[in-house]
């Protein structure tokens, strides 16, 4: 059970982009808005490859040639995810879920 929210886009060495889980413009197949209260879990997915900070900007993931990255037991404070790619731009896909 739980909630997840996926986001895709492109994104680049200069800055990237931040998502917020906690934004309301996230929608369900129904169109009902989905929004994170915590983050247990996010995947992420970049060609030719992205990098994911979580919170305080630590890295925690890269993601290179469409491989998978997933890390667990985010923990509390901030969690908007910042992906970058890791040179020039990036495709993404980022994956968060919120366990029940």
């Amino acid at each position: 059970g739980g909630k997840v929210i996926v986001v895709t886009g492109t994104t680049d060495d200069s800055g990237g982009v931040t998502i917020d889980p906690s934004d309301t413009g996230f929608r369900d197949a129904a169109g009902e808005e989905v929004s994170l209260t915590s983050v247990s879990r996010i995947l992420i997915t970049g060609d030719p490859g992205v990098s994911a900070r979580f919170g305080t900007g630590a890295v925690i993931l890269k993601a290179v040639g469409g491989r998978v990255a997933a890390t667990c037991c985010i923990g509390a404070g901030d969690k908007n995810v910042k992906v970058e790619a890791l040179d020039g731009t990036s495709t993404y896909t980022l994956l968060m879920w919120q366990a029940d």
